[in-house]
């Protein structure tokens, strides 16, 4: 059984570090289920006010497939997703960029005891605190009162990060600065 695990578990790997949505993946299971909970038990929705961001969400739903698929079912699905978040947490995705850069951003809250090279610094980075505030906009009339263009964007903005959203209207604006900020207020 063991040694199935350890299979199972690198094809997954594998699966995930090709996937289309791979940054969701990895930022759900840095995240982790809520407390509580575990990954069996917690919701697959995703989006404003749930607990997983979007990307998050389809990345939960798309491993809780491969893992039932390969026969890992009741306390075993729990086993391997928790074996899967340790697989991501010793790095596997180093190779890659990540939802963020933990040698640019070092803004750790000394009370907490974070230090640089922290595992755990996602919740402090730059993109954690960015991502928070663009949650709490959506949620607001400004929001509502934006075109697609717009929320689009900030869609965006939420589940990948402020230079991603940049990266986002230059695209969608033909790479052309005036456009761009006739299109995004």
């Amino acid at each position: 059984m063991q040694n199935k695990m350890e299979i199972d578990c690198q094809d997954i790997i594998k699966f995930i570090n090709n996937h289309e949505n791979k940054q969701g993946i990895v930022s759900m299971f840095m995240k982790g289920p809520p407390e509580k909970q575990g990954f069996m038990w917690c919701s697959t929705k995703g989006g404003v006010n749930e607990y997983w961001n979007q990307e998050e969400g389809e990345g939960l739903k798309t491993v809780q497939k491969i893992v039932l698929d390969k026969g890992w079912e009741s306390s075993g699905y729990a086993i391997m997703m928790r074996k899967i978040q340790k697989e991501i947490e010793k790095n596997v995705f180093r190779n890659s960029p990540p939802l963020y850069d933990e040698n640019k951003y070092t803004e750790y809250d000394d009370d907490e005891g974070k230090y640089e090279g922290d595992t755990r610094a996602g919740k402090y980075s730059r993109f954690y605190k960015e991502r928070n505030i663009a949650e709490n906009y959506v949620t607001t009339q400004s929001f509502q009162g934006m075109d697609d263009n717009n929320k689009n964007a900030m869609k965006v903005f939420i589940n990948k990060g402020s230079e991603a959203c940049v990266k986002h209207m230059f695209e969608k604006a033909g790479n052309d600065y005036g456009r761009m900020r006739s299109m995004y207020g």
